[in-house]
C-alpha cells in the first residue's frame, strides 16, 4: 500500500493542487498578461483532475480526492453553456447564411487543396487569415464562386474576406505600428446589407503583444457597437472562451458567441488534439439565429476551419 501511495497518492495530490492553482490564476488575466495564458486550458484541467480523482480514490486519499472532484465539477459547470441543448428550431423562414472562418497558416503548402475545400464548402462568406496577400489574385482564381473579395494591405500574410455576393464599405483598421488585423465589409444578403468584421488578433506571448491584443479587442468592440444592422465577427482571436478578456469583449460588444449550445469545437493546434483549444470564433449580433456550428477537416494548417450557419430573425 505504501508503494501505491508513493506512485499514485503524492503525485496525484501535487497535480490536484497545481491544477487548482493554475485554474484560479487564469481568473487574474485582466491584471497581468502571463495570468491570462493559464485560462486557456480549462478542458485539459478538467481531464487531469478527473484522472486525479480516480488515482486518489484508489489510494484512499479521500479529502484530496474530494478537492479534485470539486475541480471537475467546477470546470464542467463553466463549460455547461456550450453543451446546453437548444430547443428545436423550426424550419428556416428565410435563406440560411453560411460563414466559414479559417486560419490557412503561412506554412501551409496545400493551397490547391485548401481552395478546393473552400470552393466546395457551400459557404456564402469566407473569412481567411494568414493568406499570401501578394499572390491573392492567384488564390482568388481558384475560387470562382467568390468573385468579390478584399484583403488587408501592408502585410505579407494577411486577412481576406471573400463573398459570393457584392461587398462594399470596406475598411481596414490599423493598430499601432501600422499593422492591420481587422477588416470590415458590407455584404449584400437577402435584400439588405450585413456587416462582416474579420479579425486576426495577436498571440499574447509577451507583455507588449498582450496589450496590443487587448487594444484590438477594445477597438473592435467599439466599432461593432456603432453598427445598427446585422453584424457578424469572425476570425482567429488568439483567446479562448475561458479568458476574462473574452468575457469583457462580449459584454462590450453586445455580441453572442455562436458556439453556445454547439459544443466546445476546439480549433488549434490541429496536429495534437489533447492540447487543442478554441481560439477561432464567430460572434453574431442579436439579429441572428444560430442554426449550426461545426468544424471542418484538417487542411494542412495548424487550425481547423469553423463553419457557422445563421438565419436572420424575422
Amino acid at each position: 500500500m505504501r508503494a501505491l501511495v508513493a506512485v499514485c497518492g503524492f503525485p496525484a495530490a501535487l497535480v490536484t493542487w497545481g491544477v487548482w492553482a493554475a485554474l484560479l490564476i487564469g481568473y487574474l488575466g485582466l491584471h497581468g498578461w502571463p495570468f491570462d495564458l493559464f485560462a486557456n486550458f480549462r478542458v485539459q484541467y478538467m481531464a487531469i483532475l478527473a484522472i486525479c480523482v480516480v488515482a486518489l480514490t484508489i489510494v484512499r486519499w479521500r479529502k484530496t480526492a474530494l478537492v479534485a472532484l470539486v475541480g471537475v465539477a467546477f470546470t464542467t459547470a463553466s463549460m455547461a453553456p456550450y453543451f446546453t441543448e437548444r430547443p428545436a428550431l423550426p424550419p428556416p423562414q428565410s435563406r440560411v447564411l453560411t460563414l466559414l472562418t479559417f486560419n490557412t497558416w503561412f506554412r501551409n503548402d496545400n493551397v490547391d487543396a485548401v481552395a478546393n475545400f473552400l470552393e466546395r464548402s457551400g459557404a456564402d462568406v469566407l473569412v481567411l487569415q494568414e493568406v499570401d496577400v501578394p499572390r491573392l489574385s492567384e488564390f482568388a482564381a481558384l475560387l470562382p464562386s467568390y468573385p468579390h473579395h478584399t484583403a488587408t494591405p501592408k502585410v505579407r500574410r494577411g486577412l481576406a474576406i471573400f463573398s459570393r455576393t457584392p461587398i462594399s464599405g470596406i475598411e481596414h483598421f490599423e493598430i499601432p505600428e501600422r499593422v492591420t488585423r481587422i477588416t470590415r465589409a458590407r455584404v449584400e444578403w437577402e435584400g439588405q446589407q450585413i456587416v462582416v468584421f474579420g479579425a486576426h488578433l495577436r498571440w499574447p506571448i509577451s507583455r507588449f503583444k498582450a496589450h496590443q491584443r487587448a487594444f484590438e479587442l477594445t477597438m473592435l468592440a467599439e466599432h461593432v457597437k456603432r453598427e445598427t444592422g446585422p453584424v457578424l465577427v469572425a476570425g482567429d482571436f488568439n483567446l479562448t472562451p475561458w479568458s476574462q478578456h473574452f468575457t469583457r469583449f462580449l459584454d462590450a460588444s453586445s455580441l453572442n458567441d455562436c458556439a453556445v449550445g454547439q459544443g466546445l469545437l476546439p480549433t488549434w493546434p490541429s496536429q495534437f488534439w489533447p492540447a487543442r483549444i478554441r481560439i477561432d470564433h464567430c460572434f453574431a449580433s442579436q439579429h441572428w439565429q444560430i442554426r449550426d456550428m461545426k468544424l471542418g477537416p484538417s487542411m494542412g494548417s495548424d487550425h481547423l476551419p469553423t463553419i457557422v450557419q445563421l438565419e436572420l430573425k424575422r
